[in-house]
C-alpha cells in the first residue's frame, strides 16, 4: 500500500471556514494528515484526524496556547485567512488601512516567525506557504490597500525564505486568480465572460486546481524551491488579448 507523503504531518491552516481554506482543510484530512484548523467561524469537517480552534489569526496568543494544549510540533503552516477592502483611497477610512494590514501582514508575520521559532527546535525541515494574492502582480482600483496589503507579504514572503533557510524551513507563496468560491460567485456570475477572456486557458479556476498547487508547495516536490509566488491564474493577463486566440480558433474549425 503506498504511503502519502502527508500522512501523519502535523500542518495548521488558517482561515478554513469556506472556500480556498475549507477546501485546503478537507484535501489534508483525505491525505491523513493532522490538520489544526484556525477561523473565525466554524468549519463542518468531521474526522478524527482534523482539530479546530474558533479565532481571529490576531489572536496569536491563543493559537499558540491550543497548540501547546495540543502538544503539536508542526510541520507546516498554510496562512490563508485574511480580509479585503473595497474602498477607493479617498474614501477608506485610517481605521479599515490598520485592520487590512493587521490582519494581512502584522498578524500573518506574527504568527509565522512563532511557528518558524519553534520549528527551528525540531531538527527537522519545515514548510511555510502563504496566501499571496494577484492583486500583489497587477492592483485593481478600489482595492488598493488589500493589494498593497498582499504585495507586503510577498515581500515579507521573500525574506522569511532567506532569514530561515539555514534553519530547514521552506517559505513559499502562491497567488490565486479568478477562483470559483462561495465568495466569488456573483461577481464570476455577473461578469463571467470578461473575466474569462483575459485568462489564457479560458476558464474560472477551481479550489482543486489551488489546492494541487499548495499540495506542491507545501510537499517534497518543491525542496529546491523557497521564496517563490506561484500564480495560480490559468495564465491571467500574461499577454494583453489572451481571448484573441480563443476567438480564432473559433473562426478556423468553423471555416473546416
Amino acid at each position: 500500500m503506498e504511503v502519502n507523503e502527508f500522512s501523519g504531518k502535523k500542518i495548521l491552516i488558517t482561515g478554513t471556514s469556506r472556500g480556498i481554506g475549507k477546501a485546503l482543510a478537507a484535501y489534508f484530512v483525505k491525505e491523513k494528515a493532522e490538520v489544526y484548523a484556525v477561523s473565525r467561524t466554524a468549519c463542518d469537517i468531521q474526522e478524527p484526524n482534523f482539530h479546530f480552534l474558533k479565532a481571529d489569526i490576531q489572536d496569536t496568543e491563543a493559537i499558540l496556547r491550543w497548540l501547546d494544549q495540543k502538544e503539536v510540533s508542526l510541520d507546516i503552516l498554510i496562512n490563508n485567512a485574511g480580509i479585503i477592502c473595497y474602498e477607493n483611497l479617498l474614501d477608506v477610512s485610517r481605521e479599515e488601512i490598520q485592520k487590512v494590514f493587521s490582519v494581512n501582514v502584522i498578524s500573518t508575520l506574527c504568527l509565522c516567525r512563532e511557528i518558524a521559532r519553534r520549528m527551528m527546535g525540531q531538527n527537522r525541515p519545515g514548510v511555510i506557504v502563504n496566501t499571496i494574492s494577484f492583486a500583489a502582480k497587477i492592483p485593481s482600483v478600489g482595492s488598493g490597500i488589500y493589494a498593497a496589503s498582499k504585495a507586503a507579504l510577498e515581500s515579507l514572503t521573500k525574506t522569511m525564505a532567506a532569514e530561515w533557510a539555514p534553519y530547514g524551513i521552506r517559505v513559499n507563496g502562491y497567488s490565486p486568480g479568478v477562483i470559483e468560491t462561495d465568495m466569488t460567485a456573483p461577481a464570476i456570475q455577473a461578469n463571467r465572460e470578461a473575466m474569462t477572456d483575459v485568462i489564457a486557458l479560458h476558464r474560472i479556476g477551481t479550489t482543486e486546481d489551488v489546492v494541487k498547487a499548495v499540495a506542491f508547495l507545501a510537499g517534497s516536490d518543491s525542496s529546491y524551491l523557497t521564496g517563490i509566488n506561484l500564480e495560480v491564474s490559468g495564465g491571467k493577463l500574461i499577454v494583453q488579448n489572451a481571448g484573441r486566440a480563443w476567438k480564432e480558433r473559433k473562426e478556423r474549425e468553423e471555416g473546416k
